[in-house]
């Protein structure tokens, strides 16, 4: 009785098949290797546009933002400006009438017009304070104890 049949002896090209089919997955994978790489580079050029462009708007941003500084310093300048015109206006406007009222206490016809001086009037001076209680010859002055009155002979 015999064993397993021999095996079937296989073509001459199939070994050349096999070879091909490897070489064709080799080259395969070194193409795939090489569209990986120019992916990744192709990326890495990507984000760095993306960081000018980002940087390209912020400095676009920044600008704006320094215009609208500059205006705001311009309106505060010219304000500050009028501002210094109208007090050099107010302050002629102040030694004029300085000047005038000057002139009309030195004018002679208005002799009874005086400068206000330093000493007011005897008329316009405060009353003399009031005393305090006048103590007779030999009273006791004042004790935490005793309501205080005033002397019984004043007039």
């Amino acid at each position: 009785m015999g064993g397993p049949p021999p095996p079937p002896s296989t073509p001459g090209w199939l070994g050349w098949l096999q070879v091909a089919l490897s070489a064709m997955l080799a080259v395969l994978f070194v193409v795939m290797l090489v569209r990986s790489r120019e992916q990744n580079l192709e990326i890495q050029r990507l984000r760095q546009r993306v960081r000018v462009l980002e940087s390209s708007r912020n400095l676009d941003r920044s600008a704006a933002q320094d215009e609208q500084i500059r205006a705001v310093a311009e309106r505060v300048q010219s304000m500050e400006d009028i501002l210094a015109r109208r007090f050099e206006a107010a302050e002629r406007e102040r030694q004029r009438l300085e000047q005038q009222l000057l002139d009309l206490y030195t004018r002679p016809q208005l002799g009874r017009l005086r400068p206000p001086s330093s000493t007011p009037s005897p008329a316009l001076a405060a009353p003399p304070a009031p005393a305090g209680p006048r103590l007779q010859r030999g009273a006791a002055p004042f004790s935490g104890s005793m309501p205080l009155r005033p002397p019984a002979n004043l007039p």
